[in-house]
């Protein structure tokens, strides 16, 4: 079984999707996080955000996710990178790798293969309208500017990483605007997907309702 949760920047959809994969048993897909570590190598090796050098890089690189109850870990070439993959520069900078097609292609090999050993988890933009269209179940979350502002910025707050909310409000606008208007594999909701409003809502009300939609239907 796949169940699919797609969403904006600061519905919640990870922390969701984390609870949903726990309360299943089932491992948990952060698709975010790969082109997060291709975007982490790029900047580091000061490789051009142009997508001939970064699919060249991308077949080079050995990204990696390892499953764990508390949580996944994500090394890049043998290198544990889960703690440097959440920062603004790494959000602009993978925002700007997964716009490129041939750098999604490869991307997507990795994700493909995760679903492989069985059932999954899989969070992110385009998993049930690209990766995993055949996903068993499939979810899309939303929240409205305002609140997706404020858990972005408290994220970041608990990090270190201390920025105004209008600071924060620009930067998820232009991630929603790279997101939505990119030629390739833009995010929308699948057509059957289920649709979420977050605003009202915590992760773990929202994972219940995931759960007891899933529950519903099996």
């Amino acid at each position: 079984m796949i169940v699919a949760i797609d969403g904006e920047v600061g519905s919640g959809k990870t922390t969701v999707s984390s609870l949903v994969a726990e309360r299943l048993d089932m491992p948990l897909l952060e698709s975010g996080s790969i082109y997060r570590a291709l975007a982490w190598k790029a900047l580091r090796e000061r490789t051009d955000i142009v997508e001939d050098a970064l699919a060249a890089l991308a077949k080079k690189t050995d990204i990696r996710i390892r499953y764990t109850p508390g949580g996944n870990t994500v090394s890049v070439d043998g290198t544990d990178v889960t703690g440097e993959l959440r920062s603004p520069e790494i959000d602009r900078a993978s925002s700007s790798v997964s716009q490129f097609q041939h750098v999604r292609d490869e991307m997507m090999q990795l994700q493909k293969k995760a679903a492989e050993q069985g059932d999954l988890v899989a969070e992110g933009r385009d998993m049930g309208t690209v990766v995993f269209p055949d996903a068993e179940f499939k979810f899309f979350l939303t929240a409205s500017i305002e609140v997706r502002t404020e858990r972005r910025r408290l994220q970041l707050e608990a990090k270190g990483v201390v920025l105004t909310a209008d600071e924060v409000r620009r930067q998820i606008e232009d991630r929603d605007m790279n997101d939505t208007r990119r030629i390739h594999s833009p995010l929308m909701p699948a057509k059957d997907a289920i649709r979420i409003e977050t605003s009202a809502m915590d992760a773990e009300a929202t994972a219940a309702l995931i759960l007891e939609k899933i529950e519903a239907d099996r």
